[in-house]
């Protein structure tokens, strides 16, 4: 004890380790990710002679994007929507299509059907393919919205569909509790999946619809009381709560997992509590009184969720508040602040690093907000923390120190630093992980 502070001493093991890694940061360097809530392009923007631009960098390719998904390899999924397929964007940044690999029809438009289960998915037809999520074992699932399905593709690339038999005309029985694949489904707009391989979607017939490990579907959202007017997203988060954006109704509906359904944010409609909407897009206010005009909604490891918001990309914290992090400005270039970038955001996903990709469906790109968010989610699990503890944009000694602080308990790391620390993603802090930061560190 000095001056009233208690001095901590280090366990031997630690001190040789933080030793070993100052001699090797002498010789070593790191590559500096661009500054947090920089805005860049990460595909779209090309003009390929064969149409799409497959096989090479997806910054030469033409997409038009509606959704995304990460699998927890990092390679991103894009639903190229009225190309009608599915494109896949590699952890080095090339682009391919694994679903509906179809060349132009006569008239030079994209084939768009309904065919192809049982088979490969390259030669499968889509219709509008819309909402997208990858479960833990790898499988896509695909809202083919204009053939009423859901469609799954299994990584060995075969295509199946796993609920709606593609008819319009609703009838009498839409099919809960039975198969899935023998029920109603009217245009769906996006799907989720959870850790235990359960999937929800939401559509034109204003439900949340379950299927479960058995292939039963069901209906959530009148059984939980919740009247929904045009649901357009759904997610889960890493407690396995759900969470589906109402757009006609202008609400975000958290539904935990024992089923109890709380409105979490927008106005639903008109004023909360009697009390006068502040107005479009207000920010650092409680959520449920500002107005959202949302279509998606992500969620990261700790669960802040974002929100696809007319033309902004904005956050709802973990104490409630809603903020703007992205959109609302003027400029359509890269490496600008994300909050001077014109942008009209769909999809959304966070990846490994905290970095916010969006798909800009009025530009026709895919966009990539650095270093604001914490890791994100694959089917509710998080990806593993990269060890950037003090969100610099490299792991360094720095960052060493800071797990290990937080391990031993001198210092209170927030949740995201939390996140970023845990690198076998176990939800905790341990002495593994801050040997593994080291590591990392030193480039062993």
């Amino acid at each position: 004890m000095k001056d009233g502070k208690a001095n901590y001493i280090l366990p031997s093991r630690c001190q040789g380790l933080l030793a070993v890694a100052g001699f090797f940061l002498a010789v070593t360097s790191t590559f500096a990710a661009p500054k947090a809530g920089t805005i860049t392009t990460i595909a779209g923007g090309g003009a390929p002679v064969d149409f799409y631009g497959d096989n090479g960098p997806a910054t030469q390719a033409m997409v038009v994007p509606w959704d995304l998904a990460l699998d927890l390899q990092g390679n991103l999924y894009v639903s190229d929507v009225f190309r009608n397929r599915v494109r896949k964007i590699d952890a080095q940044g090339i682009i391919t299509t694994v679903v509906g690999d179809l060349p132009p029809g006569p008239d030079g438009q994209a084939q768009g059907g309904s065919s192809g289960d049982g088979g490969p998915a390259k030669a499968a037809k889509l219709q509008a393919p819309k909402g997208l999520a990858v479960d833990l074992e790898g499988n896509l699932y695909i809202a083919d919205s204009n053939n009423n399905k859901i469609r799954k593709v299994t990584p060995d690339g075969i295509i199946r569909t796993v609920a709606g038999t593609g008819g319009f005309t609703p009838p009498r029985d839409i099919g809960d509790g039975g198969p899935a694949a023998q029920g109603y489904v009217l245009m769906p707009q996006d799907v989720a999946v959870n850790a235990r391989g359960e999937f929800f979607f939401v559509g034109y017939d204003d439900r949340v619809r379950k299927v479960d490990t058995s292939g039963i579907i069901s209906t959530l959202a009148y059984r939980l009381q919740i009247i929904l007017v045009y649901p357009q997203g759904i997610t889960v988060d890493a407690e396995g709560n759900l969470y589906v954006v109402d757009n006609g109704q202008d609400g975000l509906w958290k539904v935990a997992p024992e089923g109890q359904a709380t409105l979490i944010g927008g106005t639903q409609g008109g004023s909360q509590e009697g009390e006068t909407s502040p107005g479009p897009l207000t920010d650092g206010i409680p959520a449920t009184k500002s107005e959202l005009f949302a279509d998606k909604v992500v969620a990261d490891a700790t669960g802040n969720l974002y929100l696809s918001s007319y033309s902004r990309v904005r956050k709802i914290g973990l104490d409630g508040i809603i903020t703007t992090i992205a959109g609302g400005g003027t400029d359509k270039g890269d490496n600008v602040p994300a909050l001077q970038a014109q942008i009209a955001p769909n999809g959304l996903a966070i990846d490994a690093d905290g970095n916010i990709l969006i798909a800009d469906v009025a530009s026709n790109l895919v966009r990539k907000i650095w270093g604001m968010a914490a890791p994100g989610l694959v089917a509710g699990k998080p990806f593993p923390g990269n060890g950037d503890v003090n969100r610099d944009g490299q792991t360094d000694l720095g960052d060493a120190t800071l797990a290990l602080r937080g391990y031993i308990g001198t210092t209170q790391l927030s949740p995201e630093a939390r996140a970023f620390a845990d690198t076998d993603a176990s939800l905790t802090l341990d002495l593994g992980d801050v040997v593994q930061i080291l590591r990392k560190a030193v480039g062993l």
